[in-house]
């Protein structure tokens, strides 16, 4: 894999700071979201013009320990060869420290980058075991390994669709959501604001045989006037702000749904929202009115995502609400609705038993 400069910023653990990330010495760069703000191209200047914006190019913040942060530009030419394939396997259980640490032993590998793909192989491992098995696939940060889609929960989303449906993931990330809904769909358009995760993205369905996605760099919230007519959107608005901060209201995620949302349903009859399982689900129905359903997904007994399916004709009934939990001896499914919620009649037992009864984490 072709890359073009990488940038070392050595740090003073001494003026290490959280949760925004660490001072540098020079560059003029206070924190690590100024980096990454820089690193990502949404900057065109500043202090130090080697971190300026370059055209086709995104730089990435591969990976950092105590003293220091590599980053390293990724150019559309990706690929793994089979001896960075075979040095992953081997390294797979090391410390990724001390392998970095390390990088003069291992000449003419790129350490920097075969770290941060062993590092979200690590985070991969369980939840996207097919992915995982794929020693071809790329994965362009940590971070999209650890937010993405569990392999149940992203086939899942499959029931939210049809066989001939044209659909639009308006925030792509890993893909992995894609790539499920695109065995199903008869089109997909993955669109990604970061030019890295696209090049990931297109490296990643070609290797995987996906040949029904277009992928598309831009940013949504920008190009909303130009998205196509589909039969459904989905949408994942990222849950982190300024400084990397974790946000919970739905306003403050990027994009912002609930005013995207007029714009979206001119152009789709539905839209599929994967969010928080923090998110209030009664507040959430307020700000995306038109919602017919709300899906509760659990993987062993751990609530994982909130999918809200929100419709232009919508009928003004109550939505349902599914509860789903993933265990190891299949699914569990649970459905209701709100009225039945509010009618729904207690029955007191007339002494205490010997257990109590506690259902899933989806109910």
């Amino acid at each position: 894999m072709p890359r073009n400069k990488k940038y070392v910023y050595i740090c003073s653990p001494k003026r290490k700071v959280f949760p925004c990330g660490m001072y540098w010495r020079d560059a003029g760069v206070v924190d690590r979201a100024a980096l990454e703000m820089r690193c990502t191209g949404n900057c065109t200047g500043g202090s130090n013009p080697s971190l300026s914006a370059e055209k086709r190019m995104c730089h990435q913040i591969l990976w950092h320990t105590l003293f220091f942060y590599v980053v390293t530009d990724f150019s559309a030419d990706m690929e793994l060869t089979t001896a960075h394939i075979q040095f992953i396997k081997e390294h797979a259980a090391d410390d990724l420290a001390r392998l970095l640490l390390s990088a003069a032993k291992y000449p003419g590998m790129d350490i920097p980058f075969l770290v941060d793909q062993i590092a979200a192989r690590r985070q991969i491992r369980e939840k996207l075991p097919s992915w995982y098995e794929n020693g071809q696939l790329i994965f362009p940060a940590k971070i999209a390994a650890e937010q993405c889609s569990s392999e149940q929960t992203a086939a899942y989303k499959q029931e939210l669709i049809g066989e001939s449906w044209t659909v639009c993931d308006l925030t792509g990330g890993l893909g992995i959501d894609s790539y499920f809904l695109s065995l199903k769909a008869k089109h997909l358009t993955y669109i990604e604001r970061f030019p890295a995760y696209c090049e990931a993205a297109k490296h990643n369905f070609s290797v995987l045989g996906a040949n029904n996605i277009t992928v598309v760099n831009a940013d949504t919230a920008q190009a909303v006037d130009t998205l196509p007519e589909v039969d459904a959107f989905y949408i994942d608005p990222a849950r982190r702000g300024e400084s990397n901060k974790r946000v919970f209201a739905l306003q403050d995620c990027e994009p912002d749904l609930p005013g995207l949302l007029p714009e979206l349903l001119k152009r789709s009859p539905r839209l599929i929202a994967k969010l928080s399982p923090m998110a209030d689900i009664q507040m959430t129905l307020e700000l995306l009115p038109g919602t017919t359903s709300v899906h509760v997904l659990s993987v062993r007994n751990e609530c994982k995502e909130l999918l809200f399916v929100t419709e232009r004709e919508a009928d003004g009934r109550e939505p349902s609400i599914r509860c789903i939990n993933f265990g190891p001896d299949g699914m569990q499914s649970f459905s209701f609705t709100l009225e039945e919620e509010r009618n729904a009649v207690l029955f007191p037992v007339s002494q205490v038993g010997a257990y109590l009864y506690e259902p899933n984490t989806s109910v």
